[in-house]
């Protein structure tokens, strides 16, 4: 226990004054002539008796009364715990009242029939009662003590942490700030958002430490080194620089980082100080502040670490002298509707052609009040999204609106098509129409990129297999300006001799013995970067598949060709593989699976390649697809044909779409062109793909500069003819742009300008998620009692009070206090009331004394008499 005013506990000796007086005052016995002596001589050994225990409780209440008056003016404190009672234990007391209560009327209702009946005089009933209330007082007070008080005592003793070290009102404070600054802190309640409302309650609060207090502001921004500022003027000045941040660090870390930095700070200061080692001794106990850590925040469960109990838990139990004390800033019962993050089809594709791009919609659920536990009722809303498009650095136009209809906690999708018109790229968004408290998540952005039709070679023994193949690449139904590929056929003869260098892709297909140069020039294509499709039929030589120059970039050891007994069929092991990946928002691939296949090649899979797809043949699921990757390149192998006039090997080509779908995809893939993403998260780690990064003069890089969504630029240096580049520093959502930057030596500009590239950055969706977590949850992560929680500047000031100095009794010992003077009040009143009338206990035909008269003999005191002067 520690008291704020110890000096005080002098007055306690007040408590002899009611003594004093009592005996000081104490009246003399009257006389008075009185004819019926004999009665009242009977009746004077019980009243004396039932007097002076009234005495007695008089003076013990009045006694009582100034020890707690002097105990509250001095104000004494225990360590934090709740001390309230709890629902059993107020049930538990009030049902020892109920018991007490009873018994006594029930004994008191048996002596007054007694005395009905003449069993019992009055004076004795009287001096029973009196006795019954003290009897009744008494049990009241152990049966309470045994059931409500001990197994309270021992309640509270197990909540109890005995502070480190005793404090005093006035000792400096060593706080930590840690504001939480993710995007759900921007929802806007009363004209700010919850981190304005967090900085503004910080603010004031600290304007309340006692003087020589020292601060640190921290936020859950990445790549912060946290330290104490040299004055609280500097720490305000910071706060005053907060905004909410994109990406951002949970707060399970952060806290730590906070409880760290106080131990290496108690550290410094015990060294400045001289109390030697910390760790050891007295100066393990002794630091000249107290210490706590503040965490502002909406509570959003997005903002925390996944999983559940962490090593936080465990830090802060061995740190038991920094307090935690949690702010809760969040709004009540938001109301928010979230667009998410778009999901183009493909990241890039033809001019002409188009792009579905899909986006999730939710409202925010029906969140309870925290003081009524009730929530408000909303019922369904219509959300209307639009769809804007333009191209780079073009105002974005609105190109078709969709509406869902949603109740609190609903969700749904929308789904635009989205053409490429022109080179370059396409620029767009999608827009929820309306407003809500939460502005990030009412408008996304996307990018597609407008890619030049892949350069693809065909090599067959047959040309018109190669042109069969390619017509499922370029159809010629298409207008030749927007068809997605450039198909060459080639001889398989001819092969050694192709220009590989004016191609994206190369297919061998069907090709019986290609001669070693041939491979060899294959190989090195893979290697450059370029992608090389097999697919395997007819009678393919394993031989030229397995020896010489092949050997090296192959993906698998051709084993030779087989048919199945019973006609199989393709499935797809890996949904996820870039080939087959596409496909989802298509309807998955249930056409392609459903073809029979008759004959195919038995392969084995050499290490670290991928198998995405596999026949249906039970015992065996021999491959059916083999890709992986060699240097910069990539290899394919499809182990049965894919040619209309081989149905004696498979149907695969009657799937109708989803062949064309398969054979695209598969292109894709080894063209690069599948992997390269253009759309990105603020967390990701952005590699950006660029076209054209040539520089002039054959210099080694390309200036080109980052045009952020707040339209600022830095400037990027870009290895001359790469195809990506890794950006840094783009996490703000929206769009940029990746453009070639002035020649300063060229007083025309150059090519300045020109588009290098463009991609989108969208915040998580996770960010929308205003869920609370859950006191269970904190306490997981926190540990149950160590950490308190506020809502309100008031609260927070009686949380801190109470983790400083402990819980002030105050309060308790007032309402105590109260409770013995009304009894003090009761008990004296009683001696001014007539427990009897004018004439009772005298006996009939009896008659007061007159004025003046005066007894014969000293008559004992009379219910007339007043206890210390009255």
């Amino acid at each position: 226990m520690s008291l704020l005013h110890p000096g005080l506990l002098a007055l306690l000796g007040l408590a002899a004054v009611p003594v004093i007086l009592h005996f000081l005052l104490k009246p003399k016995p009257k006389k008075f002539p009185f004819p019926a002596l004999r009665l009242i001589r009977d009746r004077k050994k019980s009243n004396s008796r039932r007097l002076k225990l009234r005495h007695l409780w008089l003076l013990l209440l009045r006694m009582l009364a100034i020890v707690l008056l002097v105990l509250a003016v001095v104000r004494p404190s225990l360590p934090a715990a709740n001390y309230s009672f709890t629902t059993a234990e107020w049930l538990t007391l009030a049902g020892v009242v109920v018991a007490v209560l009873i018994a006594y009327q029930v004994l008191l209702a048996r002596w007054r029939s007694q005395q009905r009946r003449g069993e019992l005089a009055r004076h004795d009933l009287l001096y029973r009662r009196t006795l019954l209330r003290a009897g009744s007082t008494a049990g009241a007070f152990l049966l309470a003590a045994l059931l409500v008080l001990w197994p309270y005592g021992r309640r509270v003793a197990a909540e109890v942490r005995a502070p480190v070290q005793a404090v005093t009102e006035d000792q400096p404070v060593a706080a930590v700030f840690l504001f939480d600054t993710s995007p759900s802190m921007g929802l806007i309640r009363a004209g700010e958002n919850r981190l304005e409302a967090a900085l503004a309650l910080a603010a004031e609060h600290a304007d309340g430490f006692p003087p020589g207090s020292k601060l640190a502001v921290m936020t859950t921004a990445p790549g912060e080194t946290p330290r104490f500022a040299a004055d609280l003027f500097g720490a305000k000045t910071r706060m005053q620089q907060l905004e909410v941040r994109p990406v951002t660090v949970p707060l399970d870390g952060r806290l730590a980082a906070a409880v760290d930095l106080h131990e290496r700070d108690r550290e410094q200061v015990a060294a400045e100080l001289g109390l030697g080692e910390p760790t050891s001794g007295d100066a393990a106990e002794a630091d000249a502040f107290v210490r706590a850590v503040y965490v502002f925040t909406d509570l959003a469960r997005s903002a925390w670490g996944p999983g559940g109990r962490s090593e936080l838990a465990n830090t802060l139990a061995a740190r038991e002298r920094v307090q935690a004390f949690l702010v809760d800033v969040g709004a009540e019962g938001p109301e928010n509707v979230a667009v998410g993050v778009p999901r183009p089809s493909r990241q890039s594709g033809p001019i002409g052609g188009t792009v579905t791009v899909r986006a999730p919609v939710s409202r925010a659920p029906l969140f309870a009040d925290a003081e009524t536990g009730e929530a408000e009722a909303r019922g369904p809303l219509p959300i209307e999204v639009e769809l804007r498009t333009g191209a780079v650095g073009e105002e974005p136009v609105a190109r078709g609106r969709q509406t869902v209809t949603l109740p609190p906690g609903g969700a749904a999708e929308v789904s635009f098509s989205v053409p490429i018109a022109a080179a370059g790229a396409v620029e767009g968004e999608l827009v929820f129409t309306g407003s809500d408290p939460l502005a990030f998540d009412d408008r996304r952005t996307f990018t597609i990129r407008a890619e030049s039709p892949l350069r693809v070679a065909v090599a067959s023994d047959r040309l018109s297999d190669a042109r069969a193949f390619g017509e499922a690449l370029a159809p010629s139904l298409l207008p030749e300006d927007r068809r997605p590929a450039v198909v060459t056929p080639v001889r398989t003869a001819d092969l050694a001799g192709l220009d590989t260098g004016s191609f994206d892709v190369i297919y061998l297909l069907n090709a019986r013995a290609p001669d070693a140069a041939a491979m060899a020039k294959l190989g090195a294509f893979a290697e450059a970067g370029g992608g090389v499709g097999v697919v395997l039929g007819g009678a393919a030589d394993v031989l030229a598949y397995n020896a010489g120059p092949a050997a090296e970039w192959m993906p698998a050891e051709l084993i030779g060709p087989l048919g199945f007994g019973v006609p199989e069929r393709m499935t797809v092991a890996d949904p996820n593989h870039p080939v087959f990946a596409p496909f989802d928002p298509l309807g998955g691939t249930g056409a392609l699976e459903s073809r029979d296949v008759r004959r195919y090649f038995v392969v084995e899979p050499k290490a670290d390649v991928a198998v995405p797809a596999v026949y249906t043949d039970p015992q065996k699921r021999p491959p059916a697809v083999v890709t992986h990757g060699v240097e910069a390149g990539r290899v394919a192998l499809v182990a049965t044909s894919l040619i209309v006039d081989d149905a004696d090997w498979s149907d695969l080509p009657d799937a109708g779409w989803s062949y064309l779908a398969f054979v695209k995809f598969l292109t894709r893939h080894l063209s690069g062109r599948s992997e390269q993403r253009f759309n990105f998260l603020a967390a990701d780690t952005l590699v950006v793909p660029v076209s054209n990064a040539t520089a002039g003069d054959g210099g080694a890089e390309v200036p080109a500069v980052l045009r952020r969504p707040d339209l600022s630029q830095r400037r990027l240096s870009i290895p001359a003819d790469a195809d990506e580049v890794a950006v840094t520093g783009a996490d703000a959502p929206g769009q940029y742009v990746i453009a070639r930057a002035p020649d300063p030596t060229d007083p025309n500009g150059g090519n300045a300008g020109g588009l290098l590239s463009a991609f989108s950055v969208n915040l998580p969706e996770a960010e929308s998620d205003l869920t609370a977590i859950t006191p269970e949850e904190l306490d997981a992560r926190l540990g149950e009692g160590r950490y308190a929680l506020s809502r309100t500047a008031e609260e927070l000031d009686l949380t801190t009070v109470r983790g400083r100095l402990g819980e002030e009794m105050f309060p308790y010992l007032l309402a105590l206090l109260m409770a013995v003077f009304a009894g003090e009040l009761l008990v004296g009143n009683r001696f001014y009331e007539s427990e009897q009338g004018p004439a009772a206990g005298l006996g009939l035909g009896s008659r007061l004394p007159e004025r003046g008269a005066v007894a014969s003999g000293p008559v004992p005191a009379t219910s007339n008499a007043s206890p210390g002067g009255g």
